[in-house]
């Protein structure tokens, strides 16, 4: 009976390593998890020791059953056993609390003009002329609402300016919540949408923080009509906005993100005008963390996805992340950061890209761009509507 009784111990012990795995499994399959982990070091620290010290039970169990016969044996004993207990409660009230809160939505999200997955903005191809705009569009990212450092101000003249502009679509390029579990986040963001722009359409866009912790289904609800795409081919006649869900790095542009990509681009005519969104940039300036990565240029993403941009041609790349406004051109492709839109400014870059043409870090405002049937017009505005910055591109050469 005691040895049945320890043998007993001793699966369950090494249970409770198997089920802390699995629950990190699980954290780790989220969207956005790994990123966090990767450009967080404390976080990603604390979850490896979390992990490792799942096997103290079993450890402590061993050390009983090899001493039982001493008194002070049951110590170990008991210690496994309160151990045991500890991890089944932060393994399964975590999994209950972030399953809840991150499928959790208490408002109406219909109050806006959501522009949802696959959908499509006015066909003007039949245009001929060049003083005609095929497509108008607005861009910016990271609004952090219910950021206390964001400038709530500046973001509501920014939609209000928006909304005065009559786009065909307006995009927010990620981050739009501080925290992606805070319902009431959510709330302010729809609120503000529907009283300061009501009837331009918008996409969002998912960033990083959105994606803290397993919220994909809460931002679906809120922000894309219950589509769980976070990547999205939107087209206008030969114009085609493709939707990357990049949120801190190359970490989400996995094998089944990239063969969607290529099957999307590839089928495009050289002659299309192509426009790639995310909320992670590929080349930007920047600056180093304190563990010495640099925040900007994503080396990964440069490897593993600009091939292909360069290959089928792509036009344009705009991206949020970095909190400052920026151009760029690189291999015949143009390249914008607008993380402008309320989020505190990246105000110390001791990275500038060698691929920059314009920069700057002391403005919030947004993107504006003006499709033409041979050319686009990029135009960098303040958030009051000064113009701080514009550039042409050609799409077809004749």
């Amino acid at each position: 009976m005691k040895n049945s009784k320890k043998t007993a111990g001793v699966l369950f012990s090494l249970g409770i390593c198997l089920f802390v795995s699995f629950f990190c499994a699980w954290l780790k399959a989220t969207t956005g998890f790994n990123g966090f982990l990767k450009w967080t070091a404390s976080a990603d620290m604390a979850f490896e020791y979390f992990l490792v010290s799942a096997w103290l039970p079993f450890v402590l169990y061993l050390i009983y059953t090899g001493f039982a016969k001493h008194k002070w044996a049951a110590i170990f004993k008991g210690l496994s056993l309160l151990l045991s207990t500890c991890y089944i409660i932060i393994c399964t009230s975590t999994f209950l609390f972030l399953s809840i809160t991150g499928n959790h939505v208490s408002f109406n999200p219909d109050s806006i003009n959501v522009l949802p997955a696959g959908s499509s903005l006015p066909d003007r191809s039949k245009t001929t002329s060049d003083t005609e705009p095929l497509l108008r569009l607005g861009f910016a990212g990271d609004p952090h609402w219910g950021s206390m450092e964001a400038q709530n101000r500046k973001r509501t003249e920014i939609l209000q300016n928006i909304s005065s502009q009559h786009y065909d679509a307006f995009f927010i390029l990620g981050d739009i919540a501080d925290l992606g579990t805070k319902d009431e986040y959510y709330n302010m963001a729809l609120t503000d949408i529907a009283h300061n722009m009501p009837h331009t359409p918008v996409r969002f866009v998912m960033g990083g923080n959105d994606a803290k912790f397993n919220t994909k289904g809460q931002f679906s609800k809120a922000f894309l009509q219950n589509d769980k795409h976070l990547y999205s081919h939107i087209s206008a006649g030969n114009v085609h906005i493709i939707i990357l869900n990049l949120l801190w790095d190359a970490e989400d542009f996995n094998n089944k993100q990239k063969q969607w990509f290529l099957k999307e681009i590839s089928v495009l005519p050289e002659t299309d005008t192509v426009i790639v969104v995310s909320h992670c940039q590929i080349v930007a300036s920047g600056y180093y963390t304190k563990n010495g990565r640099l925040f900007g240029e994503s080396h990964d993403l440069i490897g593993r996805l600009s091939p292909y941009l360069e290959k089928y041609k792509a036009d344009l790349v705009i991206s949020g992340h970095c909190h400052f406004m920026e151009y760029l051109e690189k291999n015949e492709i143009s390249y914008a950061i607008v993380g402008t839109m309320g989020g505190k400014l990246d105000s110390n870059l001791d990275y500038i890209s060698p691929w920059s043409k314009w920069l700057s870090n002391a403005d919030y405002g947004w993107l504006e761009v003006e499709v033409y049937r041979t050319f686009f017009v990029m135009t960098f505005y303040g958030y009051d509507g000064t113009v701080l910055a514009s550039a042409s591109r050609n799409t077809i050469t004749e």
